[in-house]
């Protein structure tokens, strides 16, 4: 039994995935458990979000970050995504990191 329900539960998240959807992104700016960003994560970070890409053209994807972050090593931006769907535990974030001159450098999610 606890086989089948683990099959289920990775079958149901592999289903889940979603194109990246600019309106839906924007609309979904809030932090919500059921945030449709979640399921955009993946297509956006493998399609969209490439090494070298000009922070100009993330914004124009994403829209204005919810926390920015400035180290030496970099900038760092930061979307809230929602959390697991089906799981509602702790919430997700998106962070995109760029060098001094404004080039993505790394993509990663967090979870607080």
């Amino acid at each position: 039994m606890r086989n089948l329900i683990i099959i289920l539960t990775i079958l149901t998240l592999a289903g889940c995935k979603k194109n990246y959807d600019k309106d839906i992104w924007t609309k979904n700016a809030n932090q919500n458990s059921d945030n449709p960003r979640f399921d955009m994560t993946e297509d956006l970070r493998k399609n969209y979000l490439l090494k070298g890409t000009k922070s100009k053209k993330v914004f124009d994807l994403l829209d204005k970050p919810e926390n920015v972050d400035t180290t030496e090593f970099g900038i760092h931006w930061t979307y809230s995504i929602g959390s697991n769907p089906g799981f509602h535990i702790d919430p997700f974030y998106l962070v995109v990191d760029f060098d001094s001159t404004g080039k993505l450098t790394e993509t990663r999610i967090i979870e607080h």
